[in-house]
């Protein structure tokens, strides 16, 4: 859950012959979902367990809703004021990413990314790192330091962007 998706990124990187091509970069996405839903066949035939091990619920959509919609509020207001004082202290947000791309390119890796990295890194990881470890606090010292070092390509901005956002994400 930790490592899947740095390491299918990895290899993107080292396999691809052009890493920044669109067919390239759709197969990775697409890959990192697969990481996703094979987890999610671990949770349920392997472990035996209920997805809502994990964080999911279908109980109280409405409630769920309500909330999505006061954390994104919540995590929009942090982006914006996060990036509003590293413009005012010169610091630049996503260095060495250049790359421009097309919209549905961009709308995959988003939602994949609010897909996945949800599952693997505050789903599945803290779940289990907590019946490991007997205590939340050290699986979200594990999980969520970890999530925002591996944004590490978006530059040191974008790693405590990462983990401030993540934090955001965990403390819900």
């Amino acid at each position: 859950a930790l490592f899947g998706i740095p390491a299918m990124t990895t290899l993107h990187r080292m396999l691809a012959p052009d890493p920044t091509a669109t067919g390239g970069i759709v197969a990775r996405e697409i890959a990192i979902l697969a990481i996703t839903g094979l987890l999610l066949w671990v949770v349920t035939r392997g472990e035996r367990l209920p997805l809502s091990s994990i964080g999911f619920r279908t109980d109280h959509v409405g409630r769920s809703l309500a909330w999505s919609l006061a954390i994104a509020a919540l995590c929009l207001a942090a982006a914006v004021g996060m990036l509003a004082i590293y413009g005012a202290m010169g610091i630049h947000y996503g260095e060495g990413q250049s790359i421009s791309r097309a919209l549905p390119v961009t709308t995959l890796a988003v939602v994949r990314a609010g897909i996945s990295e949800e599952v693997l890194y505050r789903g599945y990881a803290i779940e289990r790192l907590q019946s490991l470890t007997g205590s939340k606090w050290i699986a979200v010292a594990i999980s969520l330091p970890l999530f925002a070092a591996f944004h590490f390509r978006q530059g040191l901005a974008g790693v405590v962007l990462a983990f401030v956002l993540g934090g955001i994400l965990t403390a819900f």
